[in-house]
């Protein structure tokens, strides 16, 4: 088909190009119109300070008259006979519903990002030279050429679709630039001085942390004030500290935070490695993550200002959390090797090796850990991974987090019993108040009435609950193999282990000093001319015996 873009600006309705002649050079003139005043303020300028906008550049879609199949009956197809035989059917081709793409078909095309970060700046008109990037393949069997499959022995033509997929377009190889022009009739002025009141309380900012493991200071300081912003929200701050640490740490969010926009906690995740701490978090701008800036400010010296990096931008607003369904408030992620070390090894860059998600994790954790120096550069990269890339990347690479590695007084002990809910958190004040009550003096009983025993509760012990629960948990360790842990490797299974020494990667280090020839290759002299003839000389047909009077007796 002709060449044609398509791309969707903020909530708009998709546009797509007219179709034009193939060619190096190919000219849309294509014009599109959007009505920015008929778009909220707030979420324009979030949209335009984000990630770019994505431009489809598709210049190898096949013709839809090419995708059709030829009708068959039961019984004409050789296969038909064959329903059972489980063989001829693989995981792929159950993945997608054959009644939807019947006469669809995945086809590759290029991908051009474009940013309108510019446009805050005040400027009325931007000329873009955007460079084209391949798609992602697709990761499903649609699009394979499966024409043909094994049957007993021989193969069969199964008649599916009568064309496969072109190949991938070469765009950087062949330097691809996508042009285009943006202009606007007014400059994009945000009144910043009167924010409308609705929207107070309700928008979202964000802090992004990053030190060395060896400031423990820093790190137990950043906790306690992420504990005390908590739990102030969910009414737990008339609680001692430790008591509310152990209750946050297990807390398990069974009600969607992004529902109630007014609950002043601070979500996110904390990533460590042995050799750095990472923390990303998200809370509301004017009240919990304005807080933790300004402890976190007066609280740290001057002189260590400078030792450590914190990405914070105030004016950067966001209307929904992004770490908001995550399993706990605050997601400990805790790496079985460094992550500088992870992004050496060479078989994480072979496809298929570890997933997507936890792959894009380490990409962009790495680069907002070591390159980005601005909060703004990471939002509108689009470097901030989401939940479920920090989830997998926990399943693929994540290893138990110690009581020591957070805290010298084991401030995130996990309690043996469930955790409460944010459901029900504030209709159970009593019940939690007891519970506590109950920690400080063991060797007492408290009950609901004086007059009735069943509101009794016997006292519980809480360390002498822990031991045992520890116990009974290592004794279910061992296996008839030896110690194990389901689901949590001390190394990643397609990556080498962690005591081998993986050296960096030196291009063309092999032909140099590891690889040698298989022949020697030396010049021969005019000289020495004849020997070097003679090397590939076909040997006689007969060997002769030597003569008599060489043989010894």
């Amino acid at each position: 088909t002709p060449v044609y873009c398509k791309y969707q600006f903020y909530k708009t309705p998709v546009h797509k190009t007219e179709g034009q002649p193939h060619g190096t050079h190919v000219y849309f003139q294509d014009i599109n119109v959007i009505l920015l005043g008929a778009l909220c303020p707030n979420d324009l300028k979030e949209y335009l300070a984000g990630p770019p906008m994505v431009v489809e550049v598709h210049d190898r879609d096949l013709k839809s008259e090419e995708y059709s199949r030829k009708p068959t009956l039961f019984g004409e197809d050789p296969l038909d006979t064959c329903l059972n035989l489980q063989a001829l059917i693989s995981p792929k081709q159950t993945e997608n519903n054959p009644f939807e793409s019947h006469n669809k078909m995945w086809d590759p095309y290029g991908v051009a990002q474009v940013s309108f970060a510019d446009l805050l700046l005040g400027h009325t008109y931007l000329n873009l030279f955007v460079p084209i990037h391949s798609c992602k393949p697709k990761p499903t069997g649609q699009g394979h050429d499966s024409r043909n499959r094994k049957v007993v022995g021989f193969r069969v033509p199964t008649d599916h679709l009568q064309h496969g997929p072109m190949p991938m377009g070469n765009y950087l190889e062949a330097n691809s630039l996508l042009k285009l022009r943006v202009d606007l009739a007014v400059p994009l002025h945000f009144r910043t001085e009167a924010p409308d009141q609705d929207l107070v309380g309700t928008q979202f900012g964000l802090i992004i942390f990053v030190f060395d493991s060896r400031k423990t200071f820093l790190l137990h300081s950043l906790l306690q004030d992420i504990t005390m912003i908590n739990a102030k929200a969910l009414d737990l701050d008339s609680y001692p500290l430790r008591n509310i640490q152990q209750i946050l740490s297990a807390f398990k969010m069974r009600v969607k935070v992004q529902d109630q926009l007014d609950l002043d906690v601070l979500t996110g995740f904390h990533l460590l490695d042995g050799k750095i701490h990472l923390f990303i978090l998200e809370g509301l701008a004017d009240q919990g993550l304005r807080r933790l800036w300004e402890s976190h400010q007066s609280r740290i010296p001057k002189s260590e200002h400078g030792k450590y990096k914190v990405l914070y931008n105030s004016q950067l607003l966001f209307h929904h959390r992004l770490y908001a369904d995550l399993e706990t408030i605050l997601y400990h992620v805790h790496l079985f090797k460094p992550l500088s070390l992870l992004m050496k090894h060479s078989q994480l860059y072979v496809r298929n090796v570890v997933p997507q998600d936890a792959f894009q994790a380490l990409v962009r954790l790495h680069y907002i850990c070591h390159h980005s120096t601005k909060l703004k550069d990471v939002v509108t990269r689009d470097l901030l991974p989401s939940s479920a890339m920090i989830k997998c990347l926990s399943q693929e690479f994540g290893m138990p987090i110690s009581q020591e590695e957070l805290s010298d007084e084991k401030q995130l002990a996990l309690p043996p019993h469930p955790a409460p809910n944010l459901e029900d958190l504030r209709s159970r004040k009593s019940t939690l108040t007891f519970e506590i009550h109950a920690h400080q003096e063991p060797r007492k009983r408290f009950t609901y009435s004086q007059d009735y025993l069943s509101a009794m509760v016997e006292p519980y012990d809480w360390e002498a609950e822990q031991k045992k629960a520890e116990k009974k948990s290592r004794q279910t360790w061992l296996t008839a193999s030896g110690f194990q842990v389901p689901g949590l490797h001390s190394h990643h299974p397609r990556l080498p282990p962690v005591g081998q020494t993986e050296e960096e990667w030196k291009e063309n280090a092999l032909y140099a000093n590891v690889l040698e020839p298989v022949l020697d290759r030396k010049s021969w002299g005019w000289a020495q001319r004849h020997m070097d003839f003679d090397l590939y000389k076909k040997p006689p047909p007969f060997l002769k015996l030597p003569s008599s009077s060489a043989l010894k007796p």
